[in-house]
């Protein structure tokens, strides 16, 4: 689980992020899980926009 989304400021998984931030070790991370896995999310839809050359449309059409 901690190799499938890891933070981009201390390179550890998002499991080892809570709402304080990264609980390992002496980590000074305050990225708290919810803004890991809010970051991973945005990455994953840059990536794929960048891969199908198109804007990705949100799920059940647009609102």
């Amino acid at each position: 689980m901690e190799s499938l989304l890891r933070c981009d400021r201390c390179l550890h998984g998002a499991p080892s992020h809570d709402g304080s931030g990264c609980e390992i070790g002496d980590c000074e991370c305050r990225a708290t899980r919810e803004q890991v896995v809010g970051y991973g999310i945005e990455a994953a839809k840059e990536e794929i926009r960048r891969l199908w050359e198109r804007p990705i449309e949100p799920l059940g059409g647009s609102a």
